[in-house]
């Protein structure tokens, strides 16, 4: 819910920049540049600090807790088709945070939008661009240079990291996990057993 609402304050900013006129300064920096700049202590900051602490705090669990918990027992414990269940598990777990993510991340992809549709207008007329610049400057440069979004750990989650972090997590299941699962499979079969030594006087030390 404080995501649906989130988008729309920022989709009627993008709507009032389709409607208003540059020229018109007043209009402008009243329906435009001031609700647009106004959105990082609003609509979006405070979605990102009612979010970002529980958020913060699944992906801190599930990665640094469950997940490798499920790793581990991938490693050791040695019973018939566990090992691809708690493989897969493991996955699920790493994935289930960026799930959750993915409605702040849009809000921080339609963030995008705004300045997207000043790029819109400068291309109708090259004119504006002295108007438009120092709204572009100030959105880019929100957040660290991380520009407009919903932050976690220090940096705007969107849709496009969202992605890229996905496709790093099946890379690396895909990867590192199944080569280290056999790589500790080969290092365990190759340690020989050691066998009882018969004590002196016994009829096998004969």
């Amino acid at each position: 819910m404080a995501a649906q609402i989130t988008s729309t304050e920022i989709n009627a900013v993008v709507t009032a920049a389709q409607e208003v006129p540059v020229t018109d300064s007043d209009e402008w920096h009243a329906r435009v540049e001031k609700p647009a700049l106004a959105l990082e202590n609003g609509a979006v900051g405070l979605l990102s600090e009612g979010w970002e602490t529980g958020l913060g705090e699944y992906y801190i669990l599930f990665w640094f807790g469950a997940a490798p918990a499920c790793f581990i027992g991938a490693l050791l414990i040695q019973v018939p088709g566990l090992k691809p269940i708690l493989s897969a598990l493991m996955l699920a777990v790493l994935l289930v945070p960026l799930y959750m993510s993915t409605s702040v991340a849009n809000v921080s992809t339609s963030c995008d939008d705004v300045l997207e549709q000043l790029i819109t207008i400068r291309k109708t007329d090259l004119g504006t661009h002295s108007q438009l610049q120092s709204l572009e400057t100030a959105l880019r440069y929100l957040s660290g240079g991380d520009g407009l979004g919903f932050m976690l750990f220090g940096v705007v989650l969107d849709k496009s990291k969202q992605k890229a972090l996905i496709t790093t997590v099946l890379a690396v299941f895909a990867t590192a996990v199944p080569a280290v699962l056999a790589l500790y499979a080969t290092m365990t079969s190759s340690v020989m057993p050691i066998t009882d030594v018969p004590k002196p006087g016994s009829v096998a030390a004969w």
